[in-house]
């Protein structure tokens, strides 16, 4: 691990707002990043994300736990050896024509302090000779509160998971896009897998339908399950592994899926069926309601709030500036739900990654929609790391934040949620 140094005068402008907890660097070509956080029980901090560690492992799932000091209990790694590929890869045969992927992309904790990470898990290759050792699928891997491994189960043909929860009936709920071999059956399907919590078998598996998209899943107080998905094209959503590839205008629209524990879907609700907006982000909250970001076609991007298939308020934000490029990305944005307050966390700085450089997470009230005070990071000066929040979580005095770093490191930092005023 390699630790960057910060002038005084932004260590103590951190201290203000954003506070940086810790930063890896896993020594490579600086593309380490956080894809996903949660909190625990006791209060500690569950990161997951991509490591780039060296050049035969490639991406490898990069787990870890954090206390609120920023002392890290412990960091694991996940990227297992493929027979046959790997080997090749060592004895000089494969090059750069070939790759393996791991990168975890969603996390998970239940009340027992074990967390479960799923993300893709595949190997690629250009070269024609040894394609059958190509193979598109995910891993889902659970380490207990020591961050000893539990069990690692790699789900073959499903190399897009993008949500996981732990559910009712000890399950863990992965939701996802069915692999490219999956084409024949008409389009890539979505998919969602049931595992047991205990050992990582697979107990059962529903097919959601073709061409629709993973947004969002929570288990509600009732222990049935919310998900919301995209139901369009998704395979023209950009690569996560590189989180700044352009956006892709995408038709279809949003369905609210309500199922079962045992996995039955007992409402669909089909809401904001036009296709001519970017559907990117969205959460759901304890009750069920939605809430989606989206961008429109004059380059508005709009946070819409949701029940029973019907918009309870909409939120537009400005139109980008020509100065700030980057105010208009906020249909990427991570959305986090807590305590009756939505949080939207954005890139919001004047002068793009080489200049000056500011974050800000917008605060809306759930119920009415209405603009709370934003939680804002230091405007860190031309040259030094700075820290853009590409992945958060919220609770009722804090809200947890992380991505990848100025200079690509994976970075891990909280913003403390002032009290409000009686």
């Amino acid at each position: 691990m390699q630790e960057t140094k910060l002038a005084p005068e932004v260590k103590a402008a951190l201290t203000r707002s954003l506070i940086v907890l810790n930063q890896y660097d896993g020594g490579m070509r600086k593309q380490d990043a956080t894809h996903a956080i949660c909190e625990a029980l006791d209060g500690t901090i569950l990161s997951a994300g991509r490591t780039y560690r060296d050049l035969e492992s490639k991406f490898d799932f990069f787990t870890q736990a954090t206390r609120e000091d920023g002392t890290v209990l412990w960091r694991k790694f996940y990227g297992p050896l493929r027979s046959g590929g790997d080997a090749l890869y060592r004895a000089g045969h494969l090059s750069e024509q070939y790759w393996r992927n791991d990168i975890a992309e969603a996390i998970c904790v239940d009340g027992h302090g074990n967390c479960f990470v799923t993300g893709p898990s595949t190997l690629d290759t250009r070269d024609a000779a040894i394609r059958a050792f190509r193979d598109y699928g995910a891993a889902v891997v659970s380490y207990n509160a020591a961050g000893a491994l539990r069990w690692a189960t790699k789900i073959p043909d499903f190399n897009q998971p993008r949500c996981i929860v732990a559910g009712p009936n000890g399950k863990i709920l992965v939701l996802g896009v069915g692999g490219y071999r999956r084409r024949s059956i008409g389009g890539n399907p979505l998919l969602i897998y049931a595992l047991n919590a205990s050992d990582g078998k697979i107990a059962r598996t529903l097919n959601l339908g073709v061409d629709r998209h993973a947004v969002a899943i929570r288990v509600l107080p009732d222990g049935n399950i919310r998900a919301i998905v995209l139901d369009g094209r998704m395979y023209d959503f950009p690569d996560h592994a590189y989180r700044h590839s352009p956006m892709k205008r995408i038709p279809g629209s949003w369905l609210s899926l309500t199922l079962t524990p045992d996995l039955k879907v007992i409402e669909k609700i089909r809401f904001d069926a036009h296709d001519q907006h970017v559907r990117k982000r969205g959460a759901i909250a304890q009750d069920g309601t939605a809430v989606t970001i989206e961008s429109y076609p004059d380059e508005t991007d709009r946070l819409s709030c949701w029940r029973d298939g019907k918009q309870l308020w909409q939120h537009r934000f400005p139109l980008p500036q020509p100065d700030n490029p980057r105010r208009h990305q906020r249909c990427d944005s991570p959305i986090s739900i807590s305590a009756g307050t939505v949080f939207v966390a954005l890139g919001d700085g004047p002068g793009g990654i080489n200049g000056a450089e500011q974050s800000a997470i917008n605060r809306f009230d759930l119920v009415t929609g209405q603009p709370l005070p934003d939680l804002l990071t230091p405007i860190y000066p031309k040259g030094t790391p700075h820290w853009v929040p590409e992945v958060i979580y919220a609770t009722p005095t804090r809200v947890l934040v992380g991505g990848e770093s100025y200079i690509g490191d994976a970075w891990v930092g909280v913003m403390p949620i002032p009290p409000t005023s009686p």
